[in-house]
């Protein structure tokens, strides 16, 4: 059963009717002049013409109404009164042609009856045919013959009794027959109709598709043409046809490129096994991509980023193949000059951190040994500041340092056991006399379930909490600054450790808080003259925590404090997942002596003669023999004829470096081959450290230097010395000449 036809179609519809009434107009007047003229021969002549002139009228009418009803929706008639013309006119219309029925039934005795029969039956088929694809006004245009053929036998009978049963029966009979057979013809006419329909629709959609899929390669044509070059050659290499941005950009013709092998454009970069890895891969049916350097024609250079696609027959065999280059030598061009430039900028740094250490050294260095001397409160209280004034620097410095190493991804984390109570009760230590002299209240707390050990890098964590409390007891005035350590398990194994920051200070906008985590931005450009700093600590954290697989979010309104928390996910270290070897190391560990405290002979490397005066200061007070020398050339003299302990060795001199110096030694034969050489260096970027002991060094230590790790460092050195000298000295043997 049909489905209510919607808006659209019924316009549509409209226009198949008003399309059929105009195809079916000539016929239908041609139907009228012989109709006219047979039925002058039944009934009088004047009825008959009658009926035709006022055929005529009707086919005028129906032009002007259908011709307007073509295009309702675009003349805006509305739908229901465009239907409502298009339904009385046929109505109107057929009652029109069987008004001359109804004359030859009732006057023109049994011709005209039959006359009637056959005029009905073929204009009821002609509406039939011509208002097959306007299905709404299927019952307007019948209706009026189906009344008449069936109402005027009944009538007949019935009333003016001119039939009878049999000849009623006979007659009604017929007209079921012929009505029953019309409607066969109109519902195999609307069935072709509705196929050739849906044919021409199916025939149009893909019509579409084909334009749209042509329009589409058009565009992709286009787009190849003027972005890419592109290729189609045999399996074997051979070109088969190219577009023009291959020919402009190898400056060949087309000609004189077709046929040619594509490796006339090689340049010889590539080895042959890399043409035969490629058509290894081609014969197999998959697609090549890579980077070919190639040449043109007056041999100038480029690279290609290349896409080499097999097109397969039916039987699987590779018919040809295609290949889509694009030029790419800028791009790597760029790429070496940003390279080049990131490893200018690490040099820089590396140089800078290094004559800025260097100094400090020194600088820090006398400040710590004057402050261990007998002052009074002026001297002191200058001292201090001097210090104080120095760790601000050097703060700056490291800060810059750890942002290059981060932008560089040279930045090594490390993951060792972290005791998380130890950690927060080191922090609080350092910050509540800090808070207490600001007149501030300083809260720490740790939940319960925070697990004692967890596997992190414990230098980053402190790192970070350091630099949150720090600026939080800056930026608070009065108040508190608290601490809060927490703890939420993700897995058995696995927990997820906050560290909230709360104070109670100026408060940050929403603004302020967009660009609090960018490198050297701050919330309020003018904290910088009353409180310092370079606006880096915040960035290097977000950084930092972003690096151990964690994040930092603030949660702060202006006038009501701001809260900053640090998570970050670990593993959480208990007794059951401690490894064994963990518990045999820590046995020991705790038996351990002190190590030797024998005064020991020192050769010093160190060219910088305030830096050797700081080093000699350092050692004073432990009554080690200390030889200084300016380079490694000296330092070489003393070691191939004098016996010592260990080495302190600068990395940076003139004529020879700490570098080679020690790779000399390490290679010589003679009696100091084997000593602790510890690295005192200014270079501080990462990677140094693994350098300088790839290189053959025991230690390293950076400047400024730190009096405590660098007798920390000779106390170790002076252990393993001993421990070399027991090795070496054998039954029946003796000691090295240095133990």
């Amino acid at each position: 059963m049909r489905q209510k036809l919607n808006t659209k179609n019924l316009y549509e519809e409209l226009a198949y009717a008003a399309e059929a009434r105009a195809a079916g107009r000539n016929s239908r007047i041609g139907l009228a002049v012989v109709s006219t003229a047979l039925a002058a021969l039944i009934i009088p002549a004047s009825i008959a013409v009658g009926w035709f002139l006022l055929i005529l009228v009707t086919q005028y009418a129906d032009k002007v109404i259908f011709n307007r009803l073509y295009k309702a929706e675009e003349k805006h008639i509305p739908l229901d009164r465009a239907v409502f013309m298009a339904k009385a006119f046929i109505t109107f219309s057929s009652t029109v042609y069987i008004s001359l029925g109804f004359a030859l039934w009732t006057l023109g005795g049994l011709e005209g009856k039959l006359y009637a029969f056959i005029l009905f039956n073929a204009s009821l088929v002609h509406s039939s045919i011509f208002l097959s694809r306007a299905t709404f006004l299927k019952p307007a245009s019948i209706t009026p013959f189906v009344v008449m053929l069936l109402g005027l036998p009944l009538c007949s009978y019935l009333i003016d009794h001119s039939m009878s049963l049999s000849g009623f029966i006979a007659v009604f009979g017929a007209v079921v027959l012929s009505l029953i057979t019309s409607v066969k013809a109109y519902s195999w006419v609307e069935q072709t109709f509705a196929e050739q329909v849906s044919a021409q629709q199916k025939a149009e959609h893909e019509a579409q598709k084909t334009e749209a899929a042509n329009a589409r390669l058009l565009a992709i044509n286009h787009a190849l043409d003027t972005h890419a070059m592109v290729t189609r050659s045999t399996p074997d290499g051979e070109l088969l046809s190219v577009n023009e941005a291959y020919c402009e950009k190898t400056q060949y013709s087309r000609d004189e490129l077709l046929s040619q092998h594509h490796t006339v454009l090689d340049t010889g970069y590539h080895p042959t096994s890399f043409f035969e890895d490629i058509q290894s891969t081609i014969n197999a049916g998959k697609v090549w991509t890579g980077q070919i350097q190639n040449k043109t024609k007056d041999g100038s250079v480029f690279w290609g980023d290349t896409t080499i696609s097999p097109i397969k027959t039916a039987d699987g065999s590779i018919a040809e193949c295609i290949s889509i280059r694009r030029d790419i030598t800028d791009l790597l061009e760029a790429r070496e000059q940003a390279e080049q430039a990131n490893k200018a900028k690490s040099e820089f740094l590396a140089m800078m951190s290094h004559e800025l250490r260097t100094p400090m050294n020194a600088v820090l260095g006398m400040a710590s040994l004057l402050k261990a001397s007998d002052l009074d409160d002026q001297q002191r209280e200058y001292i201090t500041a001097l210090n104080d004034g120095g760790e601000m620097l050097m703060t700056v410095l490291n800060d810059i340092l750890d942002l290059s190493k981060i932008e560089a991804g040279k930045l090594d984390m490390e993951t060792i056991d972290v005791d998380v109570r130890h950690a927060v009760k080191r922090l609080e230590r350092l910050w509540g006399p800090n808070a207490s002299d600001k007149g501030l209240k300083f809260v720490c707390t740790i939940d319960d379930d925070v697990p004692s050990v967890i596997r992190g890098d414990i230098t980053r964590i402190l790192q970070i909490v350091y630099n949150l409390l720090s600026n939080a007891v800056k930026f608070t005035e009065e108040g508190e600054v608290s601490l809060k350590v927490s703890a939420k398990a993700l897995s058995k194994n696995t927990s997820q450790i906050s560290f909230a920051v709360q104070d109670s200070g100026v408060g940050i906008s929403k603004e302020a808080q967009s660009r609090l985590f960018t490198s050297f931005e701050q919330a309020d450009k003018s904290v910088t003259r009353k409180f310092g700093g370079t606006g880096l600590g915040l960035a290097i954290s977000k950084r930092l925590a972003e690096l151990m697989d964690g994040d930092i979010e603030i949660c702060s309104k202006p006038g009501q404090g701001a809260c900053f928390t640090f998570t970050l996910a670990a593993k959480t270290i208990t007794a059951e997942n401690l490894p064994a070897s963990t518990v045999k190391k820590a046995k020991p560990a705790k038996a351990k002596t002190p190590g030797n405290k024998k005064p020991l002979r020192i050769l010093a490397a160190e060219d910088n003669a305030l830096n050797q005066r700081v080093l000699n200061a350092f050692l004073q007070p432990f009554s080690h023999e200390v030889i200084m020398v300016e380079d490694g050339v000296e330092a070489l003299e003393q070691l191939s004829t004098q016996a010592f302990d260990l080495v302190l060795m600068d990395i940076q001199m003139p004529r020879k470096d700490g570098m080679t110096t020690t790779r000399e030694l390490r290679a010589s034969e003679g009696i100091n081959a084997d000593i602790p050489i510890i690295a005192m260096t200014a270079n501080a970027m990462s990677g140094d450290r693994q350098k300088c002991l790839d290189a053959g060094m025991t230690d390293y230590v950076t400047k400024p230097i730190d009096p405590r790790v660098l007798i920390t460092a000779i106390t170790r050195a002076g252990a393993q010395k001993k421990d070399q000298s027991k090795k070496s000295a054998g039954p029946g043997g003796t000691a090295s000449a240095c133990a």
